[in-house]
């Protein structure tokens, strides 16, 4: 025997077989069968390496072979030791609590270290990321992979898993798509299913599956504006749509009377400015 903690109790590798008797003392360590080794009924596994017999090995009910309990231990080459949990130091699968969900991490920030694939969390158990508009407690919760984060106004009863930015939009709002969190659609892109595919923040609106500026806005390179109103400054004659030319309000960008003259939205030559109705009314003609 050896002195393990204090305790008298057989070397690794031997077992205490209480049924023999040594100079008149009762039971005495034998040799065991090691990691891998056949074992039997009689043969027996090494219990202070930790290792059973496991009787399916060969597919008979007498002669087995010396494993670790894969569901607890792996074979450390000298013991069956103690799965890891969470953040352990591994350096391959076996090592982690498989039965948890944990493996031996790539990741940059846990590589060699037991931690949950990309697709769940840790709650004392690898638990499937949450999907968009569910309600979280924390960012972590939520599939990241798919662009989601826990936010949300009103307080913690009010958080759900959502996308990370006002710039991105759950692709699968208005139809069934890919499930992620996609860029929000700017001017002229497409294809967009409903209003909120588009940059809203810019005041753009999905319009037969384009996004656009509503009919009284013009888009300036970066937002909608309200189209410009009678006298009001515009850039050309080539931009019209900076002026409310839709009907029946219809003015065009040209030259005014100004000194020196400057582009203005007014009414074309044949017509003039009905102040009451905010429009523009083709002039009668004079007959002398």
């Amino acid at each position: 025997m050896v002195c393990t903690n204090s305790l008298c109790t057989c070397a690794s590798g031997k077992n205490f077989d209480s049924s023999l008797s040594v100079d008149g003392s009762a039971g005495y360590c034998v040799d065991a069968s090691g990691y891998r080794e056949n074992c039997t009924a009689v043969l027996t596994c090494s219990t202070s390496q930790s290792l059973y017999c496991d009787y399916t090995f060969y597919g008979v009910s007498t002669v087995g072979i010396c494993l670790c309990n894969d569901s607890w231990s792996y074979w450390d080459g000298l013991i069956c030791s103690s799965k890891l949990t969470l953040g352990g130091e591994c350096s391959n699968d076996t090592h982690c609590i498989s039965a948890k969900g944990l493996f031996c991490s790539n990741y940059n920030s846990t590589q060699n270290q037991c931690d949950c694939d990309k697709n769940h969390y840790w709650n004392e158990t690898c638990i499937l990321k949450q999907e968009y508009n569910t309600t979280c407690s924390s960012t972590y919760v939520c599939d990241d992979n798919r662009g989601l984060q826990c936010q949300g106004l009103g307080g913690s009863m009010f958080l759900k898993c959502d996308c990370y930015n006002t710039s991105y939009i759950w692709d699968s709002l208005y139809t069934n798509r890919d499930h992620t969190c996609i860029p929000k659609l700017s001017m002229n892109q497409t294809t967009c299913y409903g209003d909120l595919e588009c940059e809203d923040y810019n005041y753009l609106s999905c319009v037969n599956g384009t996004c656009k500026c509503a009919y009284t806005d013009y888009w300036d390179g970066n937002r909608c504006q309200p189209k410009r109103n009678y006298t009001d400054p515009c850039t050309g004659s080539s931009t019209t749509y900076e002026c409310r030319d839709f009907s029946p309000v219809n003015l065009i960008c040209r030259l005014g009377d100004t000194v020196p003259p400057a582009y203005q939205c007014l009414c074309n030559t044949t017509s003039y400015w009905e102040l009451c109705n905010q429009r523009c009314v083709v002039a009668k003609k004079v007959r002398f």
